[in-house]
């Protein structure tokens, strides 16, 4: 289930499935989906550039970026093992 992406709420250092329409690309991303985590207030995830010699992972790092942020995420569901730890 989607939740509403809110700084203060989300548990830092865990992998969650993210969506913002700002992470929208037409052609690498259409659906606006990523997988990052959230450390210090800032939301990191990786994302397509047009060149493999630019890299193909752009941190934000620099400040929190409103821009960055997802609106909505939700957690990663344990696989079955997992579970059992």
């Amino acid at each position: 289930m989607w939740k509403k992406f809110n700084v203060k709420e989300v548990e830092e250092c865990v992998d969650i499935i993210a969506y913002s329409p700002s992470f929208i690309d037409e052609e690498y991303n259409p659906r606006g989906i990523r997988i990052g985590y959230l450390q210090l207030g800032v939301f990191h995830s990786a994302r397509f550039k047009e060149s493999y010699r630019d890299s193909l992972i752009d941190f934000f790092e620099d400040e929190p970026n409103t821009d960055a942020l997802p609106e909505e995420y939700m957690e990663i569901p344990k696989r079955e093992s997992e579970s059992l730890l």
